[in-house]
């Protein structure tokens, strides 16, 4: 089985002014039980797009207009695979703590150990996992 994990924001700022203009991180993973329909339904969507997006190799959600977005969402929600997610309020001191100061990347490993335990454990996950990043 493969996750797919993607993420959304940034983690620079933590505890500062710049979290006030960016004040939301959030981790998400989709647990692909089924890989062939979430390939047909991207396909699907990029044939529909004009020409300079699909010459990219990877879609961005965030440059994406609002009807692609809603055509791969509710694609993939027809199909057989789960979405999971973390969600980071980056203005909250006293959860943060830890990390002010510290490499971005701790607290992103952290936030990723966290969203793949939840996974493995709440769909009782067994065999080899694939990560993708």
């Amino acid at each position: 089985m493969r996750i797919y994990i993607d993420e959304s924001g940034n983690l620079g700022g933590i505890g500062s002014k710049i979290s006030e203009e960016d004040p939301y991180f959030v981790l998400a993973a989709l647990v692909a039980r089924e890989e062939i329909p979430i390939r047909r339904c991207i396909k699907d969507v990029r044939h529909t797009l004009k020409k300079r997006y699909k010459v990219k190799s990877e879609l961005k959600f965030k440059e994406s207009d609002y009807p692609t977005k809603r055509r791969i969402l509710k694609c993939i929600a027809e199909t057989d695979n789960d979405i999971s997610y973390v969600f980071l309020r980056k203005d909250q001191p006293a959860l943060l703590t830890p990390y002010i100061g510290a490499e971005p990347q701790l607290l992103y490993n952290d936030l990723c150990k966290q969203l793949l335990q939840r996974v493995i454990l709440g769909y009782d996950l067994e065999g080899a996992i694939e990560v993708v990043r």
